[in-house]
């Protein structure tokens, strides 16, 4: 595995046991901390699907 795929999986992973947890799992209550917690949970999920598909540069050139 690419060093990118590694760094999408890990954001998935803090994203999965911080923000969405913290929004999924609560009592949905009417707030701006749940708003929030809600947006880092998009942003962590498109971050990491990012870097999940990234290519690798390589160094290789054909002419």
């Amino acid at each position: 595995m690419k060093k990118n795929k590694f760094i999408g999986i890990a954001i998935w992973i803090v994203t999965v046991i911080g923000p969405f947890r913290e929004w999924i799992v609560s009592d949905f209550q009417p707030g701006f901390y749940y708003i929030v917690m809600f947006l880092l949970s998009l942003v962590g999920v498109g971050l990491g699907g990012y870097f999940f598909s990234k290519s690798e540069k390589s160094n290789n050139r054909v002419a």
